[in-house]
């Protein structure tokens, strides 16, 4: 069995749905008519790799592992047990990028928001409230702040959760940490339902027992382009800890999810053992429902310009190739990898 940190398909149609009605719960209400739109960012991310960042041959599996895991946090494994009530709560269209939380890290975010979002009371600037812990000893709170006091969900608003060993789901391991929801920018449609939103998110040692520790901020835009969704996740810094990998994550995500799939790219940055190697594009990902991609590529980079490139292959295989720089050939390849090999449980 393999894990993946989930995509922004389950975060967005699940999770976050949840947590933004348990926001607009505290807030109590809806957006202003006035509110400025959601725009997606289009400029290609770059980041340059460290002066000690080294790519070689005999480090293809390890280096092009981490690639791998990086393209499988894109990927959603959406298996969830949500409740009707949660289905009816939610309040994004957006799709399919990365979080940095697996499955059950986004059904404990469902319970949590769940938990908020069942009591609508007295809108307030701050309002928090007990978080229900199953287990002898668990403990949590979750806040609702309308930062200008105007009890609706709008720009600036935020919704915070902080749990040490805390069991919100018999059938869930115990959270700890801490997960804070911004918004920058929201649009509602009449009912209240957002249809476009930008966000940040804030992990703070935020670990699922047994399933990892996520600790940074990531970015997420999402706004619907014709029949699809436009969407794009910016990592910062985020140290994503699960199946005993430990990667900095500095890369964005950007493309389109429909009801046929999702396309996607992935431009930046990834820390490895301590340096920092440039992620690049090198065809769009192709992948459908919760499988891993079927075809794209992706290039990592070191300083002197030695390249890991990983290309899918289908949705159970991929290859990984090593190009010296300025090589338009492989010198080394490990072909028709399986990608349930890439993100071993603990």
């Amino acid at each position: 069995m393999y894990k993946r940190a989930i995509s922004l398909r389950v975060l967005s149609r699940r999770a976050i749905p949840a947590l933004a009605a348990a926001a607009l719960a505290a807030c109590g209400g809806g957006g202003s008519s006035d509110a400025p739109p959601v725009v997606v960012p289009t400029a290609v991310r770059t980041v340059s790799a460290s002066a000690g960042s080294d790519v070689f041959a005999e480090a293809l599996d390890a280096q092009g592992g981490a690639l791998a895991r990086a393209v499988l946090s894109v990927s959603g494994d959406g298996a969830f047990d949500v409740t009707g009530r949660l289905e009816q709560s939610q309040m994004l269209r957006s799709p399919t990028i990365t979080a940095p939380v697996n499955a059950r890290v986004a059904r404990v975010l469902l319970r949590l928001g769940a938990a908020s979002a069942a009591r609508r009371e007295t809108a307030e600037v701050v309002r928090s409230e007990a978080l229900t812990c199953l287990n002898v000893g668990g403990t949590g709170t979750v806040s609702g702040n309308d930062a200008d006091g105007d009890g609706k969900l709008s720009a600036g608003d935020s919704l915070s959760i902080s749990a040490t060993n805390c069991v919100v789901d018999a059938g869930l391991p115990a959270i700890s940490g801490s997960f804070t929801l911004a918004v920058n920018a929201i649009e509602l449609d009449s009912a209240d339902n957002a249809t476009a939103v930008d966000a940040t998110i804030t992990v703070t040692a935020f670990t699922v027992a047994g399933y990892g520790t996520y600790d940074g901020s990531i970015r997420l835009w999402s706004r619907p382009e014709g029949a699809s969704d436009r969407n794009r996740m910016s990592y910062r810094a985020t140290t994503v800890s699960v199946g005993g990998h430990s990667e900095i994550y500095d890369f964005d995500i950007y493309g389109l999810s429909g009801a046929s799939g999702d396309v996607f790219d992935l431009d930046g940055g990834i820390g490895i053992g301590g340096q920092t190697y440039s992620i690049s594009a090198a065809g769009s990902f192709s992948a459908t429902g919760a499988q891993a991609p079927a075809s794209g590529a992706v290039r990592l980079r070191d300083a002197a310009g030695d390249t890991v490139r990983l290309t899918a292959r289908s949705a159970a295989t991929f290859d990984l190739e090593f190009l010296p720089a300025g090589a338009t050939t492989a010198t080394a390849s490990m072909p028709g990898l399986n990608w349930a090999d890439y993100l071993t449980a603990p």
